[in-house]
């Protein structure tokens, strides 16, 4: 007969391997989403032809989905070694060493899957940077490119002291975590991403503040969200959930709040089904922002050029050299016979230009 203290072991398995096969369940359905925007980008890019920005862009997006499947398929192999290891390998062992010992090889893996992740967020985060670099490369203020471009930096070095803990001192974690050296101990990959994020995110708000105030009125779109605005309002937005992303996992792993998941089984829950499509949604997200930039009736580039050469003509010729956007904001303005004039001054959505057609 079965002792209280191995029923209650098994009760404990039990809910560990349901909790995790609902979290794959769900890291698969993501994956399929994920699967098809991949094929989306890879189609759109390839039409483009072989460019160096679109080759760069390719390699990113395959590169992004293969780790994104590698940490899939190690969830997957993890789930079957618990099982395994819990009930068949060792029947003559008592059930709670055998799951103990399940346990300490599933977490030496997850010192793996951290830095995997580590890298998914520094690619993801690059072309972020990428976007914003769309709208501040040019002129005086590309200096402000420092601060999201150190932060990457930043994420690149932790990630190398991950991948330097895991090679070298993977034998000493404990229930998941490094205990020697602190530098181990304390690597925090997730801050890293949030700040790079809210930084690019930042610079992307002010950049369609700018064009609300310089550009919209010009147009003569005042009431109205013009294509380019709708774009911009869309990178905010999408990058402050992304950021939250993060947050969320910056907060989840301080010894508080974790202390405090663990108490309830439906935070235990959510938070385990939020880590295991982590890594999903962070090469899901770069995926749709290339899809976006580089779609035939959404390239972002041309769509704000076109803006602005439209503004500087039809603004007065004074305050286009002497105030507006191209001197008050540092950017380099063209002499008149420079510039493409439209012919028109577009007032309504089907008078906009192809380039801002990106739905």
């Amino acid at each position: 007969m079965m002792t209280p203290q191995e029923a209650a072991t098994l009760q404990s398995i039990g809910r560990s391997l349901v909790r995790t096969f609902a979290a794959i369940v769900f890291e698969t359905f993501l994956l399929a989403l994920y699967s098809v925007s991949v094929v989306k980008a890879c189609s759109i890019l390839l039409r483009k032809g072989r460019t160096r920005v679109s080759l760069i862009n390719l390699a990113i997006v395959i590169v992004l989905y293969l780790l994104a499947v590698s940490l899939f398929i190690i969830d997957i192999i993890n789930y079957v070694a618990e099982v395994t290891t819990s009930f068949i390998h060792h029947p003559d062992v008592p059930i709670a060493q055998s799951f103990a010992s399940a346990r300490d090889s599933i977490f030496r893996l997850a010192a793996v899957i951290d830095a995997l992740y580590a890298y998914m967020t520094i690619l993801g985060d690059a072309v972020i940077v990428w976007r914003v670099y769309a709208f501040w490369g040019q002129g005086k203020r590309r200096w402000v490119l420092i601060i999201p471009w150190t932060i990457l930096l930043g994420s690149l070095v932790t990630s190398a002291l991950l991948t330097y803990c895991v090679a070298k001192l993977g034998t000493e974690i404990v229930d998941g975590a490094f205990k020697n050296p602190a530098f181990c101990r304390n690597i925090q990959t997730s801050s890293m991403a949030a700040a790079t994020t809210l930084a690019a995110t930042t610079l992307i708000g002010i950049t369609t503040w700018e064009y609300r105030r310089n550009i919209k009125p010009r147009l003569g779109r005042s009431g109205r969200a013009t294509r380019v605005e709708k774009i911009l309002i869309l990178l905010i937005e999408s990058g402050f959930l992304y950021f939250l992303f993060f947050l969320a996992q910056v907060i989840g792993n301080t010894p508080r709040v974790s202390a405090a998941v663990q108490e309830r089984a439906d935070l235990t829950f959510s938070y385990l089904v939020f880590s295991y499509c982590s890594s999903v949604i962070v090469g899901m997200y770069p995926t749709l922002i290339i899809v976006l930039a580089n779609s035939r009736r959404a390239v972002l580039d041309d769509a704000f050029s076109t803006s602005m050469s439209t503004w500087r003509a039809t603004a007065p010729a004074a305050e286009t050299l002497t105030s507006g956007w191209g001197s008050s904001q540092g950017r380099s303005t063209k002499v008149a016979n420079e510039i493409e004039l439209p012919t028109h001054t577009p007032t309504h959505d089907r008078d906009e230009p192809k380039a801002m057609l990106p739905f």
